[in-house]
């Protein structure tokens, strides 16, 4: 299996402040590649001016990090915004200058109309072509999204999207779908993958038991970050800890607290060389922030053991 890559969600807002001055996740782990929401500058506010100044890579301090952007799609139809037009989305991908993007997809997996889906599946597809006949002279890698509600919806989705000569299809919509239906749905459109040499990115899936031994080119999750700030309920927040086996332990607190890591066994990561005893505790920002970029290291690590 090739090096499966994985994108870190990156949030304006999410920089840590060391002896007052704020760094972002590339300042320390330059290799952990990058998913940013272009939802964040399109509108014309204090971060898009700052990026029309500064540029994207020098605001948040990308050096080698692989910068995957997202059309937002999601935010716009679920909370019913206004919907930007696709000049206006590639205007601000050209703004950040990534090595991938996404196209203007539709989400459906909230809809219930069966109608409004299978108009919304078209318009995904037809948005799809529009997107990749106006980019065509762009630089970065195109990403068209696949949506549906069945794995059959997905499956011809992809055979459409792979005749708009599309080498890297995204399977929209699954994240909160159970790991055997994950696992269900792409069985289901693994031999028409690999037949044709498709990469597939996966969005928002972290669990590997979902992904492991699939046809999987990239994938991302925000898992690291919403881990380190809260967990489901809004009560407790974790610190990753790998056990001999390069698996994933989450820490709360309370862990912590009862001396679940040994000393001789705690990570010596920059972020925890310079928090110290502090990275374990919650109510900062600061603290939180960076426990959310020791989660990435770690994150990191375990993929690189369990699917590369």
């Amino acid at each position: 299996m090739s090096k499966m890559k994985w994108f870190f969600g990156l949030y304006p807002g999410d920089k840590v402040k060391i002896n007052g001055t704020y760094f972002y996740i590339s300042d320390f782990f330059p290799d952990i590649n990058i998913l940013f929401n272009v939802f964040y500058i399109l509108k014309k506010n204090k971060l898009y001016n700052k990026i029309i100044s500064q540029g994207f890579r020098n605001v948040f301090s990308i050096k080698d990090n692989l910068i995957l952007v997202d059309s937002g799609s999601y935010i716009y139809y679920r909370y019913n915004l206004s919907i930007p037009s696709v000049d206006k989305i590639i205007q601000r991908y050209r703004l950040i200058n990534p090595e991938y993007v996404v196209h203007n997809d539709i989400p459906v997996g909230f809809l219930n109309d069966k109608a409004n889906k299978n108009r919304f599946l078209q318009k995904n597809l037809s948005n799809a072509k529009i997107f990749s006949r106006k980019t065509k002279n762009e630089n970065y890698q195109k990403i068209g999204v696949a949506q549906g509600t069945t794995k059959e919806e997905y499956l011809e989705q992809i055979k459409e999207l792979f005749h708009m000569d599309y080498e890297i299809i995204g399977i929209g919509g699954i994240a909160r779908k159970s790991t055997i239906r994950i696992r269900e749905y792409l069985d289901y459109i693994k031999s028409y993958v690999e037949k044709n040499k498709i990469k597939l990115h996966i969005f928002g899936v972290g669990r590997f038991d979902a992904i492991k031994n699939m046809p999987i080119y990239s994938f991302d999750n925000t898992s690291p970050v919403q881990d380190a700030h809260r967990d489901s309920n809004g009560l407790r927040t974790y610190y990753y800890h790998l056990n001999g086996k390069m698996e994933i332990i989450k820490l709360s607190l309370l862990d912590i607290e009862k001396g679940t890591i040994k000393v001789e066994d705690k990570c010596t990561c920059e972020m925890c060389k310079i928090f110290q005893e502090k990275i374990f505790q919650t109510g900062k920002a600061p603290r939180n922030r960076a426990r959310s970029y020791h989660n990435a290291l770690m994150y990191q690590k375990s993929v690189e053991y369990h699917l590369c």
